[in-house]
């Protein structure tokens, strides 16, 4: 008989809201010292660059709010179905993933108690929160299907400099794009949102495991593209 494994919400919501707050001041702290620190010396503010650095914080935490509300709506409708043959992942905002049990080709613990768990089918993978109810149940099912891997100190340490690295990478160019006063980056960087914006835009409407409304919210994507060729024509006009 299939069973079904939910999320604990006192659990998920309290990390979810840690994880937003370490977003927001991260945020926060680099525009800060992106817009009064310059060459090294601090810059005298004019009016209108505060008035447009109150909008782009603004503009930041209203895009914030809308993520982390989209966040916990995922979360609260997690569910996973286990029966004889096969894993079923259902969740708000994407399509429902199911993994053979004979196709399944890792489970990895981490040291927080969440899992992941490799097919080798286009299905790709399932995340599995450390929140989940009956955990401890869940991973005893789980490994008579096959032997969960703990993953060492050190490759999670790396995951999580890979993972905080990719988010400099991303977040880097933008805030130098829309943020920064304009210098000798603003141009590259500018070019650089437009292509991501277009790709991650392009990978969202093919990919398999989103559904059609979030599909349709990604062209948001197209804004930030439009706003970046505009900050990228304004650092190539002529000099007057």
């Amino acid at each position: 008989m299939p069973q079904t494994f939910q999320l604990i919400p006192v659990r998920y919501e309290r990390s979810l809201r840690f994880k937003t707050l370490v977003v927001g001041i991260f945020i926060a702290f680099i525009v800060f010292i992106i817009w009064w620190w310059n060459d090294g010396n601090i810059r005298s503010i004019k009016p209108s660059e505060v008035a447009y650095f109150i909008i782009t914080l603004t503009a930041g935490g209203f895009g914030l709010m809308i993520g982390y509300r989209r966040a916990r709506e995922q979360l609260r409708t997690f569910t996973l179905t286990l029966s004889e043959d096969r894993i079923i992942r259902n969740m708000s905002g994407s399509i429902d993933v199911v993994i053979l049990k004979d196709s399944i080709i890792s489970i990895k613990e981490y040291r927080w108690g969440s899992f992941t768990i490799r097919a080798g089918t286009p299905a790709g993978f399932i995340i599995v929160p450390s929140s989940l109810e009956n955990r401890d149940q869940f991973r005893a099912l789980v490994s008579n299907w096959k032997p969960i891997t703990p993953l060492l100190f050190g490759q999670q340490l790396l995951g999580v400099f890979v993972g905080v690295s990719i988010g400099i990478l991303i977040f880097g160019p933008l805030l130098v794009t829309f943020v920064m006063p304009e210098s000798r980056f603003t141009g590259p960087c500018a070019a650089i949102v437009i292509v991501m914006s277009i790709f991650y835009l392009w990978r969202i409407q093919r990919s398999p495991r989103v559904d059609t409304r979030a599909k349709r919210g990604a062209w948001f994507l197209l804004a930030l593209t439009v706003g970046a060729l505009f900050r990228l024509l304004l650092v190539l006009r002529p000099p007057e």
